[in-house]
């Protein structure tokens, strides 16, 4: 598997006990955070600022947490890795494409999201989708300065960090090293990704974005993969704070723009190796 970012290890063994700890530590964690850290937080915190100190546990506590023990059992155990967190992977080749990649992921998504609208929901997700939408308006329309700050962090920054972790490291990992097929570790950690936030409207968008950001891990490493998911998360809140919509027209029109740069990015690159590959023929 040429190109694979050195954030995995795809020659590395890990049986199902490894999958199934991740989803058992978090299942556990769950628990755990209803029954122990919800109501903990209700005394310790002011009224109505329990629900933003969830968010900041949850993110870690759900997602980061069982990746990192399943993780470093597994090498103590077995002595190999299935990821890794590289700081030299923390930085950007190709920053004009990164921004262009980005830029095409919240324009798929958007275009996705106004296609699922014109769909109806099926009864079985009504009283979901009203709630989650409920939700979602009352982050955005939050005015108290602290409880932003903690939305802030815990949308922008925890919450990518710890689901990118579970799914792209762990989930994406073991899929990688078991079926030693990128697209399929890419595509299944996807779909499970979007599954997990149980939103029917949002469900194809964020499958979009599991892929684009899979992708990203697979070939950049997590690291970059994590500043995508915080990028995006953030220009989301930014859009949605400001109430600003993509129309299907404007969409495809954007995303007819980017792919183009994207191309013109990536010629350039091919054009640019050529020339240095013939000069050194030449040599």
């Amino acid at each position: 598997m040429d190109g694979i970012s050195q954030s995995y290890s795809p020659c590395s063994h890990p049986r199902g006990g490894y999958l199934f700890s991740l989803w058992g530590f978090m299942l556990l964690f769950v628990v755990v955070m209803s029954v122990l850290i919800m109501p903990l937080l209700g005394l310790l915190c002011a009224p109505g600022y329990e629900k933003y100190g969830g968010m900041l546990v949850q993110g870690l506590l759900l997602f980061a947490l069982p990746a990192w023990l399943v993780e470093q059992y597994y090498r103590r155990s077995q002595m190999e890795r299935v990821w890794q967190l590289r700081w030299s992977d923390a930085r950007l080749d190709h920053l004009p494409r990164f921004v262009v990649l980005v830029l095409l992921a919240m324009c798929g998504s958007l275009l996705l999201e106004s296609a699922m609208s014109l769909f109806p929901v099926p009864k079985f997700f009504v009283q979901m989708e009203e709630q989650l939408t409920m939700e979602y308006e009352a982050l955005l329309t939050e005015k108290r300065l602290l409880a932003r700050i903690l939305i802030y962090i815990a949308t922008i920054v925890v919450a990518p960090l710890g689901e990118e972790l579970f799914f792209r490291g762990g989930v994406q990992g073991w899929l990688l090293c078991r079926f030693r097929n990128p697209h399929i570790a890419v595509w299944v950690a996807a779909l499970l990704f979007s599954a997990m936030h149980m939103q029917w409207s949002g469900f194809p968008s964020r499958l979009l974005l599991g892929g684009v950001i899979g992708y990203v891990a697979l070939y950049r490493g997590l690291w970059v993969a994590i500043l995508f998911h915080m990028v995006n998360n953030a220009m989301t809140f930014v859009l949605g704070s400001n109430d600003l919509k993509l129309g299907l027209g404007w969409g495809f029109a954007v995303m007819l723009l980017l792919i183009g740069l994207m191309i013109r990015d990536i010629k350039y690159e091919t054009s640019k190796g050529s020339a240095i590959n013939d000069l050194d023929d030449e040599a």
